[in-house]
């Protein structure tokens, strides 16, 4: 008796849905709607044994696996194949690398959606290109890939913007895990505890050598906040997405001078609307670490927000939003507004705005299917102030556009004094006459390059890119069939 294998699957997405996840609304809503229970569910009853076979075969046509041991985000290689394995061997270990990247992640905040688990899958067999975001490259020049070209001229650019613009006061660097700029005459810096800010969650800050500058421990913070009757059971949860210095200046120093705490933050980042109501508890704790401080006091980072009034027009926001909105320039107290008693001092003209663009393409940059893909113009990263002392204040964001130019970050041209090595532009304002800046450098960790071949040119790259998405498809349909199933 002959048996024949079925293997069915919905027809819920195409390679094309997975090439520009923009193209359909309810394709990215199923995505992020398919939750972490209804996933593991399906995948207990989908039979994947040729779609690993495919995934297998791909690993060993298209992809340089050492690049994936070394890569900051694909995080199931740590070894790869050697060179004493046969052709057996070899693809064994693959296997059982493609059953452990298709295992839905036991820890709590990983994989919660169908899109964040295919994120993974993404990650662990290609990697994202700069994050999945687009490099305006300029140069005439190309026989040096773009991203190559940045990695190799970035040290140098942050050393050139920092000693243009921090002659007195601050910087703030979200995101800084290269190693500190130290030869720069009269500055100092300090390093958030890197035992809880690395990666892509690493932080500086850059001062005056005349300047006292001391973190605030843990138990530092809890007294501050027992102090002020604030709970502080979520502390460790949300530990990496702030952290608290005390920034004294010598007499005479200005700004600085009769002490601020500062609260620099690199909060939790946003595709959609949806994503502010999301990200609510994480707002309200550091609401709460805000409200733990008293008199003079900043706060300032890349709140991964715009101010209310500039994210309407990309995330379609309304007046019923402000309710959960964490960036408001005055309003109401509410539980999630965390500038509310602070004034804006990061003023700056809509026009000077960048562009940074994510690729929709799930096959360069992981995140397409969270949604985070496409254009957005607006700013991030903010200064705020509380003090009872009477300020000054002139802002601006660098680079600026000139006149009818629409700029996209990075930038990469012929001109050294013109690139822009990061996709945040800097805040750079002036409080009283004292720099107080914001200065994303954009992490080396989400500088990666993707995995694939060296040999391959930039035609295969395509096709295989494409192939991928075929792969993704097909296994988002076996899912999707099987959830309906399971339910």
């Amino acid at each position: 008796m002959t048996y024949i294998k079925y293997i069915i699957t919905s027809n819920f997405c195409s390679q094309d849905d997975f090439k520009n996840v923009k193209s359909r609304e309810e394709f990215l809503e199923k995505l992020g709607s398919l939750n972490k229970e209804q996933l593991t569910a399906a995948l207990l009853l989908c039979d994947l044994d040729e779609i690993k076979d495919k995934m297998v075969d791909y690993l060993i046509k298209y992809i340089d696996t050492d690049k994936l041991v070394e890569g900051s985000h694909s995080d199931s290689w740590e070894a790869t194949v050697s060179q004493e394995m046969d052709d057996t061997q070899k693809k064994t270990f693959y296997k059982s690398k493609v059953d452990d990247i298709l295992s839905v992640s036991l820890i709590e905040k990983n994989d919660k959606t169908l899109g964040a688990y295919l994120k993974g899958i993404i990650a662990n067999f290609l990697m994202g290109e700069l994050g999945g975001f687009m490099i305006a490259d300029k140069r005439s020049d190309l026989s040096t890939s773009a991203i190559s070209y940045l990695k190799t001229v970035k040290r140098l650019r942050m050393k050139n913007f920092l000693s243009q613009v921090i002659k007195s006061g601050v910087v703030f660097c979200p995101e800084h895990d290269q190693s500190a700029i130290t030869d720069i005459e009269g500055l100092s810096f300090h390093t958030f505890d890197e035992s809880v800010h690395k990666g892509n969650m690493s932080k500086k800050f850059y001062y005056p050598s005349t300047y006292q500058v001391s973190e605030l421990t843990p138990e530092e913070v809890f007294a501050y906040m027992t102090e002020a009757k604030k709970d502080t059971k979520d502390y460790e949860k949300y530990q990496d997405r702030f952290g608290v210095l005390h920034v004294q200046g010598p007499e005479g120093s200005g700004l600085f001078e009769n002490g601020y705490h500062i609260i620099c933050v690199h909060l939790k980042s946003i595709g959609t609307k949806k994503d502010f109501t999301k990200n609510g508890p994480e707002y309200a704790f550091i609401k709460s670490v805000i409200n733990s401080f008293e008199g003079n006091v900043m706060l300032m980072g890349d709140f991964n927000a715009p101010v209310f009034e500039e994210g309407i027009g990309h995330f379609g926001l309304k007046e019923t939003d402000l309710s959960t909105y964490p960036v408001i320039d005055g309003g109401e107290d509410h539980d999630f507004n965390l500038t509310h008693g602070f004034m804006r001092v990061s003023t700056y003209s809509l026009d000077d705005v960048a562009v940074k663009e994510r690729s929709a393409n799930s096959g360069i940059n992981p995140q397409a299917p969270l949604g985070k893909a496409g254009p957005r113009q607006y700013n991030t990263d903010h200064v705020f102030i509380k003090t009872v002392d009477t300020i000054t204040m002139e802002s601006k964001l660098y680079p600026t556009p000139k006149d009818g130019e629409v700029l996209v970050l990075p930038l990469l041209t012929d001109t050294p004094a013109e690139d822009w090595v990061s996709d945040h532009q800097a805040v750079i304002t002036k409080v009283n006459g004292i720099t107080v800046g914001v200065y994303n450098t954009l992490s080396d960790c989400c500088s990666d390059s993707q995995a694939f071949k060296d040999a391959l040119s930039g035609s295969e790259v395509d096709v295989a890119r494409q192939e991928f998405n075929e792969i993704l498809a097909e296994l988002a349909n076996t899912i999707v069939f099987h959830t309906t199933e399971a339910e």
